[in-house]
């Protein structure tokens, strides 16, 4: 998936930063919107800065993070999974894979929906 410069939901310039592993490698970059009512989080791949490696959308928003319901999409692996919390064990361990598709940012309420309907039947 090519690289956005705003965000889907509200239009906003995305807010950048480059994530280095270690000095002298090669970085990529976080691509940021996070409001009140909607978190997105798109990388980029290592070296090209034009495709997204992932994508992190916050489907259930909460005042605590922990509370707080994930779709991210791996676009290399090709998987798509549901996650809940904030970086923390739950996070790295899904809590449903659901079937692959690309997600079409240009309608983002209704890939809210989408994920929505995918999380009751999964």
């Amino acid at each position: 998936m090519k690289t956005f410069s705003h965000c889907p939901a509200c239009k906003a310039a995305m807010l950048n930063e480059v994530i280095v592993s270690h000095p002298g490698s090669v970085g990529r970059w976080r691509l940021g919107c996070l409001r009140i009512d909607h978190e997105i989080l798109a990388y980029t791949k290592k070296g090209d800065d034009n495709i997204l490696e992932c994508l992190d959308i916050a489907i259930k928003m909460a005042s605590n993070k922990k509370d707080r319901v994930y779709a991210n999409w791996d676009f290399d692996k090709q998987e798509l999974k549901i996650t809940e919390g904030w970086f923390g064990p739950s996070f790295y361990e899904p809590n449903a894979v659901i079937p692959y598709f690309e997600p079409d940012l240009t309608q983002y309420s209704n890939l809210i929906k989408k994920m929505k309907t995918y999380m009751v039947f999964s």
